[in-house]
């Protein structure tokens, strides 16, 4: 049997409690995940069943009633399973009254990177459609609780795979405007900005893998080809049929520099869209913070730096917003 002394510091760091809202997206014939009872008696967490393991009916009404009662509890080291469901059900999230908002931020980067992943090895707008429904419901979850947009930055990892950097990129540049609008977000540029972090990238996959993995810095005709991504990108989109202005937006000018000198078109200053330029300070932080091959991984304070350095590269005013979300998380 396992178990831990009941204190609320204890709970919350080895367990989750499961309310009725998570319950519901459970499958209780054979949960995927181990549940938990807390023995108020004892002031104890016990095992009350075994994740794979089948449940007599019986016994489910016996946890339906511990989840009732607010004692039924998941061991967090069944995390990754129960993000898997969650990812499936994200609008459980927006009335979910237990879950700590970093919990709620991972589920959220969890399905975001498995979305795009998917969509990354087939790019058809079947696998798009429900990324954009994942964005309603994250947009919908950052127009009822804005100050809880620091907790974006939680679940961020140092994975330097597509779909994690296309994640971390919309993370951050959400954080970013949700501070900007200070809780007066515009919902349709919001969702649009959303979609273009997303996909900003979706371009690479034209870019061999011997490229982007070489350790070493890139030749002429390499880097060439790595700038080819942004013209892939939009191509992509056209045969899409998806260009909201912001996405374009995104794929279009995630490089450019502020004070000119980035591609494609060299543009700087407010040349550059809104949607662009918070689009670049989010990806060169996302880069910063990852393991790529020719870089070692940098802490979040230390990309920071590293962008509030380089003020020709990228808008001042978006890395104080970056800097404003890392100070609430710090």
């Amino acid at each position: 049997m396992r178990s831990i002394e009941h204190d609320s510091e204890g709970l919350s760091r080895h367990y989750l409690q499961v309310s009725p809202i998570l319950f519901d997206h459970i499958p209780m014939t054979r949960p995927p995940v181990s549940l938990y009872h807390l023995d108020h008696s004892l002031g104890q967490v016990r095992l009350l069943h075994r994740a794979e393991e089948r449940i007599p009916k019986p016994k489910r009404e016996e946890i339906a009633c511990c989840c009732k009662g607010g004692r039924l509890f998941l061991c967090r080291t069944d995390y990754g399973a129960l993000a898997t469901i969650i990812s499936k059900n994200l609008g459980a999230l927006l009335d979910e009254p237990f879950l700590p908002t970093d919990d709620i931020a991972g589920f959220f980067y969890a399905a975001f990177r498995a979305r795009i992943a998917d969509f990354f090895c087939q790019p058809v707008v079947p696998r798009l459609d429900p990324i954009l429904a994942d964005i309603d419901v994250l947009c919908e979850y950052l127009w009822a609780f804005p100050e809880r947009a620091s907790s974006l930055l939680a679940p961020l990892d140092g994975d330097c795979s597509r779909a994690s950097h296309a994640a971390r990129t919309c993370f951050v540049g959400a954080g970013i405007v949700v501070g900007l609008a200070r809780g007066r977000q515009e919902k349709t540029f919001m969702r649009n900005l959303l979609a273009g972090l997303l996909l900003h990238d979706v371009g690479m996959g034209s870019v061999p893998d011997f490229i982007t993995k070489k350790p070493a810095k890139l030749l002429y005709k390499e880097r060439q080809r790595v700038e080819m991504h942004v013209e892939s990108g939009l191509s992509t989109l056209d045969r899409l049929q998806f260009k909201p202005v912001e996405v374009s937006q995104c794929v279009a000018e995630h490089h450019e520099r502020f004070g000119g000198g980035g591609y494609p078109k060299g543009l700087r200053g407010e040349q550059i869209s809104l949607a662009g330029r918070i689009c670049a300070v989010a990806d060169a932080f996302s880069a910063m913070i990852s393991e790529r091959p020719y870089a070692p991984r940098r802490t979040p304070r230390a990309a920071l730096a590293a962008l509030g350095a380089d003020a020709r590269s990228f808008d001042p005013a978006l890395v104080k917003e970056l800097a404003l979300l890392l100070f609430v998380r710090e």
